[in-house]
C-alpha cells in the first residue's frame, strides 16, 4: 500500500516459506518474478545505510562489457566498543580483504547486501536456476561466475558503513561460522585445499610461540632453535597488518583492536574447525540441510533463535 511503500514505482512482494533453497535467495526471485522488464538487477541488504550516489557507483562498471557483476561491501564501526562487536569488526574486515585480494587476482567474490548485474547475464547464466537450489545469494553466484570465467569488480565508493554489529562474542562467532559454511557449501576446493590447511598451519604457530618462549628459558638462541622464529613472525605479521585497517575505514580506539588480537584470530581458526563435519547451517531461525556438492536438501523452520 501507499503507507508502505511512499515510492510509486516501489512495492513489495511477500515471498513465503521456502522449501528448497535459502530464504533469502527465494525472496529475490520471488522480486525478480515481479519485477517491470529491468536492464539491471540490484541487490541489497535492508540495512545498509549507501551514500547518495551508492546505486550511481554501483552499476558504473557494468557499462563495461567485461565486467559481469559488481559488489560493495560493508564497514562495521563498534560504537558501543563491546568485545563482541570488536570481534564482528575484526571477522568483517578479514573478510574485506580476502573479498578485494581474489577480485583483484581475476577471481569472484560477491557481497550480497549490495551487488548487481544485467538482466541479461542473469538469464543468460541461469543464475535463477543456481539460486533455487542454493543457501545464499552470493557465494553461489560467486563460484558460478568463477566457473564461466566471468570478471566482477569491486566498487570502492559503495563501501557502506554500518552500526548494526553483532553486541556478543558467541553471535559473531557463530556469524563467522556461517560464512565458512557458504564457503564449504560453494567452494568446497576453495576451503578445503586453502582455508583448511592455512587454518591448521596458523594454528601450530599459534600455538607454537608460548611454547617455545617457555621452553627456551630466556635462551634467544634456543628460541630460534626450537624453531620460534616462524611463530614469532607469524604473530608479528598479524599485528602488522592491522596497522593498516584503520587506513581502510574509521575504528574506534583501535588499540583495542591490539589488546585483542591473540582472540581474535583465533576465532578464525575456531570458525574453520567448527565447520568440518558440519552439513546444517543455522539462519535466522531456518535450518537448511545441506548435500555434499552444497545443493539444500532439506529446509527445516525452526522459530528465531
Amino acid at each position: 500500500s501507499s503507507s508502505i511503500v511512499p515510492y510509486p514505482k516501489a512495492s513489495i512482494v511477500v515471498a513465503g516459506h521456502a522449501t528448497q533453497c535459502g530464504q533469502k535467495n527465494f525472496n529475490q526471485l520471488a522480486a525478480i518474478k515481479s519485477a517491470k522488464s529491468p536492464d539491471v538487477y540490484v541487490f541489497a541488504d535492508a540495512d545498509i545505510c549507501p551514500q547518495k550516489q551508492w546505486l550511481t557507483e554501483l552499476i558504473l562498471p557494468l557499462s563495461s562489457a567485461k565486467v559481469t557483476a559488481v559488489t560493495g561491501f560493508r564497514w562495521n564501526v563498534p560504537l558501543k566498543e563491546t568485545m563482541g562487536e570488536y570481534v564482528h569488526t575484526y571477522l568483517n574486515i578479514f573478510l574485506y580483504i580476502w573479498m578485494t585480494s581474489i577480485n583483484f587476482c581475476g577471481g569472484s567474490f560477491l557481497w550480497g547486501g549490495s551487488m548487481a548485474m544485467r538482466k541479461k547475464d542473469f538469464e543468460d547464466l541461469k543464475v535463477a536456476d543456481c539460486w533455487g537450489r542454493s543457501v545464499v545469494d552470493d557465494n553461489s553466484l560467486s563460484r558460478l561466475l568463477m566457473k564461466k570465467l566471468k570478471r566482477t569488480v569491486v566498487v570502492p565508493a559503495c563501501i557502506t558503513s554500518t552500526d548494526g554489529l553483532l553486541s556478543s562474542v558467541r553471535k559473531s562467532v557463530r556469524w563467522f561460522a556461517r560464512q565458512i559454511m557458504y564457503l564449504k557449501a560453494h567452494e568446497k576446493p576453495v576451503w578445503f585445499f586453502g582455508g583448511v590447511p592455512l587454518a591448521v598451519a596458523s594454528t601450530i604457530l599459534f600455538a607454537w610461540l608460548p611454547v617455545s618462549l617457555i621452553a627456551s628459558r630466556g635462551s634467544t638462541a634456543r628460541f630460534v632453535d626450537i624453531g620460534g622464529g616462524p611463530a614469532l613472525v607469524f604473530y608479528v605479521g598479524g599485528l602488522g597488518v592491522m596497522l593498516f585497517f584503520s587506513i581502510l575505514g574509521p575504528i574506534p580506539r583501535v588499540y583495542k583492536m591490539f589488546m585483542f588480537e591473540p582472540f581474535l584470530r583465533s576465532v578464525i581458526l575456531l570458525g574453520f574447525f567448527r565447520t568440518s563435519f558440519a552439513k546444517k547451517i543455522l539462519w535466522s531461525g531456518i535450518k537448511y540441510h545441506l548435500t555434499f556438492s552444497g545443493k539444500v536438501s532439506k529446509v527445516e523452520h525452526m522459530g528465531e533463535k
